[in-house]
């Protein structure tokens, strides 16, 4: 476990900003409003900080005056009262934070939270619900801001939706960008990811197209946790990780600032410096940019609406790299931990196993890689290995890599397939 620098809470007096939708006209176009989804897309106890970042998330754009019919949240919602919180109802984002669970919307929850849902959601259609979401869709028009957010587990090129078996692929994203752009759904479009490896799901997105991203990582790398046991008292006791680093250092970051005053440049220079830990990269990742800059001189107000600032006491935190957070539940429990770990080893076998294979005997003529170029090997390569050697954890997304460094040099989809049922059994 690595411990990390305190977020040093920035704080700025402005004059107090009340606001609801019409206001909005200020910073937007003429009649334009703000449209906001926010994605946990993950489930399980070990997944908490998920859920929390994006309840967190809901609060302050909630306080910040955009309204709940504006507002669309996907959360599996099965963290306030999972029978390991210690005190139910209560979801809390850091150490000395406040209940973030209370009064968040339940578009959609619980298996309702997925990939169709998802892309339906953001192109203007309504999702399918059970009786327990209340749905919802993204009414938004040309001349309204859209801002999103999602929280989860990521690999090469993928985001996770709950249970590990329902993949996000950056095709299906990009396409879901693209008719959003057909369909003259937004103004201006912002998109914030946290997930290991999140810079790979935007890579081709064009520099003129209204939609900029900002992501936690880099195509080739982890993103953090953050709260996790060891230095903090409540994240012991609930024995798991609060938050997430690049999540929690912006939501902290506009509550201390407030967003009227700060752009999107500013915001993003902050973050980067700060994720990085001063440019150290010890126990922080590479926070990206992609797509369109050319208005990143707009306040972050525009997609987050108008929160005033207000002065917090920053917290210690100690960091995992969020491959390994989810292990946070078993550190008291050294058993049930050498077991996870030795699961995790024998998943990792089978990827090196499959890439020697479908190399004919050798991993030296091929470099890791993360970048896809071969979407239809790909994706046909995770559902032979889904098929045969069973579900993928999301944990065990980094190893989706020999997928891809296969698929781009070219290895024939059989042999991959051959490999496969070689290594898993026929």
């Amino acid at each position: 476990m690595k411990a990390s620098t305190s977020i040093l809470a920035v704080l700025v007096t402005i004059a107090s900003a009340t606001a609801s939708i019409p206001l909005f006209k200020d910073h937007l176009q003429q009649d334009g409003s703000n449209w906001v989804v926010l994605v946990a897309g993950s489930n399980t106890w070990g997944n908490y900080r998920h859920q929390s970042d994006v309840y967190h998330a809901y609060q302050l754009i909630r306080k910040a005056g955009i309204p709940d019919d504006h507002i669309i949240v996907f959360h599996y919602d099965d963290i306030a009262y999972n029978s390991a919180n210690p005190f139910p109802g209560v979801v809390i984002n850091s150490p000395s934070g406040e209940n973030v669970y209370e009064n968040v919307p339940k578009n959609y929850v619980g298996t309702d939270v997925n990939t169709e849902n998802f892309l339906k959601v953001l192109t203007g259609e309504p999702g399918t619900t059970s009786g327990q979401s209340t749905g919802g869709v993204l009414q938004s028009t040309v001349v309204d801001n859209v801002f999103i957010y999602y929280a989860d587990h990521g690999g090469p090129g993928i985001l996770g939706m709950p249970e590990g078996e329902a993949f996000l692929y950056a095709d299906e994203l990009r396409g879901a960008l693209d008719k959003m752009k057909e369909k003259r759904m937004f103004n201006k479009l912002t998109f914030y990811v946290e997930a290991c490896h999140s810079g790979s799901m935007f890579l081709d997105l064009s520099e003129n197209e209204n939609i900029y991203v900002v992501t936690a990582a880099n195509p080739d790398e982890s993103s953090y946790a953050a709260y996790c046991p060891g230095e903090t008292q409540q994240a012991v006791a609930l024995g798991t990780c609060l938050g997430d680093l690049f999540s929690v250092t912006w939501l902290e970051e506009i509550t201390s600032m407030g967003t009227s005053t700060q752009t999107l440049e500013e915001q993003y220079s902050y973050l980067r410096e700060s994720v990085s830990v001063n440019d150290t990269y010890v126990g922080g990742s590479h926070v990206m940019q992609y797509g369109d800059k050319s208005f990143t001189s707009d306040r972050v107000s525009q997609y987050m609406g108008i929160l005033s600032p207000r002065e917090t006491q920053p917290s210690a935190y100690s960091v995992l790299d969020n491959y390994d957070a989810d292990l946070a539940p078993l550190f008291g429990n050294p058993k049930a931990l050498r077991a996870e770990l030795l699961e995790r080893a024998v998943v990792e076998k089978k990827f090196m196993r499959i890439k020697e294979e479908a190399l004919g005997g050798t991993l030296k003529v091929l470099q890791p890689h993360h970048t896809v170029l071969d979407w239809q090997c790909y994706r046909d390569s995770v559902n032979v290995f889904k098929k045969n050697c069973g579900p993928i954890a999301q944990h065990s997304f980094k190893h989706l890599e020999a997928f891809v460094s296969l698929c781009n040099a070219g290895v024939p989809r059989y042999r991959i397939e051959a490999a496969v049922l070689s290594v898993c059994g026929l």
